[in-house]
């Protein structure tokens, strides 16, 4: 990372920090670079990225299978408004230290199944994809929960009425919940109308 003059030096959208007697990368930041191509899967080499933000570019291909499990320090995800395909990898849903995840506007499939097991989780969007499944119950147990946005999917089912403690109203932190308006939410602050073709 000193090839840009310093460790901070941004300018190509690296963030670098040094981490024992190497200079490592610690965040990658090429949101709205006009990027075209495939995620590549060895990013889960970066073992001390704290942030991927890519967002708003032409990224296609799945997300790395190991990216929860292999990028311990990963605190980020911003992959919004790309091409990605394919599940969320069942180890993003493992990590103990990932706080936003912002996957909207892509074309991923499968459930959200293992997100109520995020503890740490802040922010999750995933609206306008084709996601699938039912809506995962325990969600209430996600405190630091701050904004849930899992419209314009597929998912079925209901939001747990006893999230509805969490919001800022209620002493909680959670700001916003948007979901479909055929998923029984008794406490959303919106909901989607589902337009079929």
């Amino acid at each position: 990372c000193s090839w840009q003059g310093g460790p901070r030096d941004n300018r190509l959208g690296l963030i670098c920090d040094k981490k024992s007697d190497a200079q490592c990368i610690s965040e990658i930041r090429l949101g709205s670079n006009n990027l075209v191509g495939n995620l590549p899967q060895e990013i889960t080499h970066l073992k001390y990225l704290t942030s991927l933000d890519m967002d708003t570019n032409k990224i296609f291909g799945t997300l790395p299978k190991e990216m929860g499990s292999k990028l311990a320090e990963l605190k980020e995800i911003d992959l919004d408004i790309n091409f990605l395909s394919g599940t969320i990898p069942k180890s993003i849903f493992g990590s103990k230290f990932i706080e936003i995840i912002d996957i909207n506007t892509n074309n991923l499939t499968g459930d959200i199944l293992g997100l109520e097991e995020m503890k740490q989780l802040k922010h999750f969007s995933v609206y306008q994809n084709n996601l699938s499944g039912k809506i995962p119950s325990g969600l209430e147990k996600l405190n630091d929960l701050e904004v849930l946005y899992l419209d314009q999917n597929n998912l079925i089912g209901a939001i747990d009425p006893a999230i509805c403690k969490n919001f800022v109203i209620e002493g909680g932190k959670l700001l916003e919940l948007i979901v479909d308006c055929n998923v029984s939410c008794n406490c959303c602050t919106e909901c989607t109308a589902v337009i079929s073709e």
